[in-house]
């Protein structure tokens, strides 16, 4: 590992700032009180109102940060082709999630139908109105990783890249 491939353990694993990662840095989730047993009263204690059946609080729900984040999924051999052609608007096929099977999905990205592997593809993750404002780019191993580097280096860019296969798998 190169001495700029550490992560701090301020940081991500998977490149996100640590607020934005559900998995390294989960949200806390206050537990909803238990309802307790209905307690035996007598006759004369009851009351229509305390006949009536107790609701148990809503669990809490997590509130999603509001971002526009989107997801691009390219062919490692056409990111610096697509890189070259700035701005990345809405037409290169930017979307609003990877998608259930992940990011090698033929039927999802046209890009995932000319990889042999998955990790010949490269995820693009981009936030803001501007689709071209890179905020990670997310790759399956190490050597892709030096590739995709290199091809952002040479395009002028510096967005993190984050290793992870789970995408690519």
């Amino acid at each position: 590992m190169g001495k700029n491939s550490r992560v701090s353990s301020a940081e991500c694993i998977h490149g996100l700032e640590p607020e934005a990662c559900d998995l390294c840095s989960p949200r806390r989730v206050e537990a909803a009180p238990r309802a307790s047993a209905p307690r035996a009263r007598s006759a004369a204690n009851r009351s229509p109102r305390a006949s009536a059946p107790v609701k148990a609080a809503e669990p809490a729900m997590r509130v999603q940060q509001a971002t526009s984040r989107r997801y691009l999924v390219v062919h490692r051999d056409r990111l610096g082709e697509l890189l070259a052609s700035a701005p990345i608007d809405d037409e290169a096929g930017w979307r609003p999630e990877l998608g259930e099977a992940g990011a090698f999905d033929p039927i999802r990205w046209e890009d995932a139908a000319l990889a042999d592997r998955g990790a010949e593809l490269v995820v693009l993750v981009g936030s803001g109105p501007d689709p071209d404002h890179l905020e990670l780019v997310a790759v399956a191993n190490q050597p892709a990783r030096t590739i995709v580097a290199d091809i952002l280096r040479e395009a002028g860019r510096s967005p993190r890249i984050a290793l992870n296969p789970a995408w690519f798998a």
